[in-house]
This record gives C-alpha cells, structure tokens and sequence, in this order.
C-alpha cells in the first residue's frame, strides 16, 4: 500500500477530504512542519501532500502563504529530490507558479481545494499514483 505524508496545520477542517484517501492509502497526517520533519527523518513516503499555508516554525522565512513552499526547497527538495510532492492549498494557483517561475520541477503539482467535490484529493493522488 502507498504511504503518504499529508502536512496540514488544519487537517479537522479537511477531514471530509482526507477520509476518502485514507480508504484506499496508508496517511499519516501531521499538523506542523517540526512533525512532519520527524516523519521524513524515520519514514519512507511514496507521496508528500504539503499544504502551502502554514505557521513558520520549522523554515527560514516568516510569510505563513508559503511556508508549504519554503519547507519544499529547504527539506523535501535537496533530501528527496523524487518522491512526488502535491501542494494543495485554498489559495489559487498563482502562489505556486511564481515560486517555481511557472516551472515547477516534474514531480511537483498543485491542487487548488475544491470544497464542493470531497474526492478530489484522492482523485488527484490517483492520478499521480498511475
């Protein structure tokens, strides 16, 4: 079974969108960067869904919009340059392309939160997945 990281300071709001993952995955879900750090450092991840906004403890800048972003470029990037990273955030799409400068690298995607269709998470972890 897959093993997924899902990093999400407010995971009770997103409840309804990380059962049906749960279903079909192995999820450990953690609610700050310091956890999530503990995680990579004892855990093997097939997938790390990182929320982009997020409190700064644990990353070098102080803009809560990006921390998400940060945390990528500082851990995940430079220790795990292939396991695959979904950025999933209620911001748009905008964030995301201009901190990668519209290139993201080929094992990274965007997922806008869709509060109206509680699958799509696990629709978009499906087709990174196939």
């Amino acid at each position: 079974m897959k093993k997924i990281l899902l990093i999400d300071d407010n995971p009770m709001n997103n409840n309804g969108y990380i059962q049906p993952l749960k279903q079909k995955y192995d999820v450990v879900v953690v609610m700050s960067i310091i956890a999530a750090k503990r995680k990579l450092r004892f855990h093997k991840f097939d997938l790390i869904i990182i929320d982009i906004m997020m409190p700064t403890p644990g990353v070098q800048c102080t803009d809560e919009l990006s921390t998400g972003l940060y945390f990528y470029s500082e851990e995940i990037q430079p220790k795990f340059p292939k396991t695959p990273v979904l950025f999933w955030s209620n911001l748009n799409h905008e964030k995301y392309d201009n901190y990668f400068n519209r290139q993201s690298p080929s094992n990274v995607n965007f997922l806008h939160k869709n509060y109206e269709n509680e699958k799509h998470l696990l629709e978009k972890v499906t087709e990174i997945f196939a």
